[in-house]
């Protein structure tokens, strides 16, 4: 691979991991300060490329950003407790929530949790050998559990790259494409839709915002890599 493919499978790696690190944790201090904001910039303009402004980001990927940065250098314990509070209320309830963050809700007609939508997704992690980090407290098609089995895949990748294991590298990388398009490429628009007319909270519909540009990016981005249309 050339220099330029390293460079955009480690950028999706890392804005996978911070993505589900965001969407599935708690924004206490120390999760928001493990974000390398510099890191994840860079990372973003590699995965965006094409979609971003002249100089730099825009829009909601540049405003998460700027916000993390923005908690990393005030501290602010206010600032922190209204975040969380906003995470509570989009992810956790115990009131119905705003935008749910799971696939079934989008993807079947019925918009209820657990259905086959779900077990589809069970049995995928299960092909790849994967267990996800929150296994058995949400359900498997959760955001953040999606995104947990891509952040791994995209870490796979790139580990088999450094070790100069390409033919294992691609396997992983078609997991990655397919899952995108048979699961969270399907519904990370329309749940990013629902968070920004719903949600109420501006870091989070940015947050999915964020996603949805770079689920459809990183689409674009494999196809070109794996040579498919």
């Amino acid at each position: 691979m050339n220099e330029s493919a390293i460079e955009y499978l480690s950028a999706r790696q890392y804005v996978y991991l911070v993505m589900q690190r965001l969407f599935g944790t708690d924004p206490a201090l120390d999760v928001i300060e493990a974000v390398e904001t510099d890191v994840l910039e860079a990372a973003l303009a590699v995965l965006l490329d094409g979609s971003q402004a002249e100089g730099g980001l825009e829009g909601a990927p540049q405003r998460l950003v700027e916000r993390l940065a923005s908690l990393q250098e005030d501290r602010n314990e206010n600032a922190l407790g209204r975040l969380q509070s906003e995470y509570a209320r989009c992810f956790l309830g115990p009131a119905s929530l705003p935008a749910p963050p799971f696939e079934s809700v989008y993807v079947d007609r019925r918009r209820i949790l657990m259905t086959e939508t779900t077990l589809k997704v069970r049995r995928t992690y299960q092909a790849s050998g994967f267990e996800p980090t929150l296994c058995g407290r949400v359900p498997d098609d959760h955001v953040a559990l999606e995104l947990n089995f891509l952040a791994v895949l995209a870490r796979n990748a790139c580990e088999c790259v450094q070790a100069g294991d390409e033919a294992s590298c691609i396997e992983y990388l078609k997991t990655s494409r397919k899952f995108l398009d048979d699961h969270l490429g399907l519904w990370a628009g329309r749940f990013a839709q629902a968070m920004r007319e719903k949600s109420g909270s501006a870091f989070y519909a940015d947050l999915a915002s964020c996603l949805e540009r770079c689920i459809a990016a990183d689409q674009a981005g494999l196809a070109h890599v794996l040579g498919v249309r």
